[in-house]
Parts: C-alpha cells; sequence; structure tokens
C-alpha cells in the first residue's frame, strides 16, 4: 500500500551483504554446476526454500533459475529463520540466503555452501566461490538495507540527519560489528541512497513482471 519514491525520502545506505547458495547435505552437489545438472537431469524434482514471496531470497532464486535455465520448485515459508530449519532438516533441497542468517548452519556443517551472490568473495566464506566465478555472472545480488524518512521531510533535516549517521558509520565499533556478520558499510549523501533505489527497483521490477510474481 505504499510507494517507494513517492511516500518516503531516503536518508542513507546502512550496508549490503551477499546472499549464499546452500544445499542439504544430502543433495549430491559440490559446486553450482553440479546442481545445476542435478536440476537438469530431475526438472521439477529439487526444491528451494524462501523466507516467503517477493524476498530477496525468492528473487535470487529466480534469478538464477533464469541465467541456468532449470525448474526448482518453490517452498516459501514465514521468514528466513524457519526456511533455514527446513533445510537443516531436509524438507527442502537448496536455498539461497543472507549471510547472516545462515553463516551459522553453513559453518557448522549443517549445510553445504555452494557460492555467495555478491561480487566478492566473502570474508566470511573465502573458500566458497562467487556465483559469478561459477560460471553465472548475472547472478550477482547484494541485498542492502538503510534509513528512510517520511516523503516531506524537510531538506536540511534529511541533510542534518544524513551527516549523524555518516558520522554513525565511520565509528569503529560499529564497523567491527558489521564486519562480524559480513554486511559491507554503507555510507554516502541520501541522493546516493535514492539513485541506488531507483536502480534496484528497476532491476527487480523487471523480473518480477517476468515471472509474474505476486505478494501472497
Amino acid at each position: 500500500g505504499f510507494d517507494m519514491e513517492r511516500d518516503f525520502a531516503p536518508l542513507i545506505l546502512v550496508g549490503s551483504i551477499s546472499n549464499l547458495l546452500a544445499v542439504h547435505p544430502s543433495v549430491p552437489a559440490n559446486n553450482v554446476k553440479e546442481l545445476v545438472a542435478l536440476a537438469k537431469a530431475k526438472p521439477g524434482d529439487l526444491t528451494y526454500g524462501s523466507s516467503g514471496f517477493g524476498s530477496s531470497l525468492h528473487l535470487s532464486t529466480e534469478l538464477f533459475k533464469t541465467a541456468a535455465g532449470v525448474d526448482i520448485r518453490h517452498v516459501p515459508y514465514k521468514g528466513s529463520a524457519l526456511a533455514v530449519t527446513a533445510l537443516v532438516g531436509g524438507e527442502v533441497n537448496m536455498m539461497f540466503d543472507n549471510i547472516p542468517s545462515i553463516m551459522a548452519s553453513a559453518q557448522g556443517g549443517k549445510v553445504r555452501p555452494l557460492a555467495a551472490t555478491g561480487s566478492k568473495r566473502s570474508k566470511l566464506f573465502p573458500n566458497v566461490p562467487t556465483m559469478q566465478e561459477s560460471g553465472y555472472g548475472s547472478v550477482v545480488v547484494t541485498p542492502w538495507f538503510g534509513l528512510l524518512a517520511p516523503a516531506k521531510t524537510p531538506p536540511a533535516l534529511i541533510e542534518k540527519l544524513n551527516a549523524i549517521f555518516n558520522e554513525a558509520m565511520r565509528d569503529e565499533t560499529v564497523r567491527k560489528r558489521l564486519a562480524e556478520i559480513d554486511v559491507e558499510p554503507g555510507g554516502g549523501s541520501a541522493a546516493d541512497y535514492g539513485r541506488l533505489i531507483k536502480a534496484e527497483s528497476a532491476k527487480w521490477g523487471k523480473l518480477i513482471r517476468e515471472k509474474n510474481i505476486k505478494v501472497e
């Protein structure tokens, strides 16, 4: 019921992360190439979990399916935690998830990470290749989060808040905590963040329309 560009004013980009493609240990695939071969050999047999329709987890997989030309069935859950639990329990075969959400399961060997969706390797998973390195250069997904204000917030206040948050983003304690969960710190101007929102809306809007994805 809201419009991002009409109803909100960008303040600042706080940070961005990568998604991790992981499979249940029972899946006979140790890399993306083997996973694609498995999916092509058994169209519609493999399942993937997500945190719901339209989430970055859902859209990451649909982008991957398009790039790889595979048919993998979607099983949506009410949140990432439930989807990860389903993956660990073998209810679904695979999923893309934000690294901070799935890192404990991946580091503990409960799921097998195959690739990261960022433009460079994750610092927490340096031995896991990117989707680009795995042969899927179009599957670059870096979920981000930031701060917004109501649309009619005075420009002077936007500028003041942006400066305050930029100062906070330079704090070593903040940066250390973000690094611990593999978040790339943001910052920059409100205008920079506004341009990012427009670019991302255009990119994902195209995929959503092509796949006829609807929120449920």
